[in-house]
């Protein structure tokens, strides 16, 4: 009704005005470009789309936060999910989150790019959200633009410049749900195709074990990293705590860990605690990017020491083939000077 609808205005009213004031109250010395970038975008049909430059340039790398150099500490990265539907918990996490924390928005989230330009602003690199299909799709129904498992190759690719055209600025883009469309390997290269032609990176959450994704990702030559926690499917205290102290410990083991929290109060303030106490403990809090271009690089290594070894093989493989006709022939020339020497004594 109109009363509903005035209600509305009015939220994304108040909603635009809160960006706003965490971007001229909040901003930090070392604050990040405004975006878009000259040469990044491009116009697509519901609004403008992220692009590779003339010159080489992506989205990936010009809008991510910078990472220090040569630290040699455990690295982990955080990334905050679902922003931009609830004013206050969103101008919690733009205002009070350590800087290298990466904020994940929503596309539905009204007054997005006005949320996207804070965050920023305030240092943070930022994740768009991609709705993606769960297994009790339509009870479950993270939105109107859901890329769907069954859903045409066309029809999702028209979902998906919807999706990536609301707002510029953002690094990558990162799953919403989506465990069944995640599990459909037609549908899921498709998008990490086009995804990986704009030149934005893509993480996921981790929510269900998805190996072929990593796969999917090396045939179109996206960088790909998936989250190693959910650090909140249990919005309990206990249960976070315990969730960051397995980063920890995953981070000594690997070098680095990736985890994903959702914009709860509860988590916002227990991720801010932790952080403030990280470095005395000896690791270092990085952006996502950072883990994205470290696994990605690792996985373009893993593929050089794979292409070698199999051309090694290709290369014995053939010198054996070779040795062995070698030897057959050899062997064809004894029987035939033994065949001869037999007839002759007959």
């Amino acid at each position: 009704g109109e009363d509903g609808h005035d209600a509305v205005g009015e939220l994304i009213e108040a909603t635009v005005d809160a960006a706003h004031t965490a971007t001229a109250n909040f901003v930090a010395p070392d604050m990040l470009a405004p975006a878009p970038a000259d040469g990044l975008t491009e116009p697509g049909e519901f609004g403008p789309l992220p692009t590779v430059s003339m010159d080489g340039h992506t989205s990936r790398e010009t809008y991510a936060r910078p990472a220090a150099p040569g630290d040699i500490r455990p690295q982990i990265a955080l990334i905050i999910s679902g922003l931009g539907r609830s004013r206050d918990v969103s101008e919690d996490a733009v205002r009070r989150l350590p800087r290298n924390v990466t904020l994940a928005f929503s596309p539905y989230a009204p007054g997005l790019q006005n949320w996207i330009d804070a965050a920023r602003a305030t240092g943070h690199e930022v994740i768009l959200e991609l709705p993606m299909e769960p297994f009790d799709y339509p009870a479950n129904d993270p939105g109107p633009h859901t890329l769907l498992a069954n859903g045409s190759p066309e029809e999702n690719a028209r979902r998906l410049d919807y999706l990536m055209s609301r707002a510029t600025g953002y690094f990558a883009v990162m799953n919403r749900m989506g465990a069944r469309f995640t599990a459909v390997d037609s549908a899921t290269q498709a998008v990490l195709h086009r995804v990986a032609s704009r030149g934005v990176g893509f993480i996921y959450d981790g929510a269900a074990p998805r190996p072929q994704l990593a796969n999917a990702a090396d045939a179109v030559d996206l960088s790909l990293a998936a989250a190693d926690r959910l650090i909140d499917a249990r919005l309990e205290r206990d249960h976070l705590d315990e969730q960051l102290l397995h980063l920890e410990a995953l981070a000594i083991q690997n070098g680095d860990a990736l985890g994903v929290g959702q914009a709860y109060p509860l988590t916002v303030e227990l991720v801010n605690t932790w952080a403030s106490a990280l470095e005395r403990r000896g690791f270092a809090l990085v952006p996502a990017s950072a883990i994205l271009e470290r696994r990605a690089a690792h996985t373009h290594e893993r593929l050089v020491a794979e292409a070698e070894a199999a051309s090694s093989r290709h290369d014995r493989a053939v010198t054996y083939a070779t040795v062995r006709a070698s030897f057959g022939r050899h062997d064809e020339e004894e029987e035939d000077s033994d065949g001869g020497d037999h007839g002759g004594g007959h």
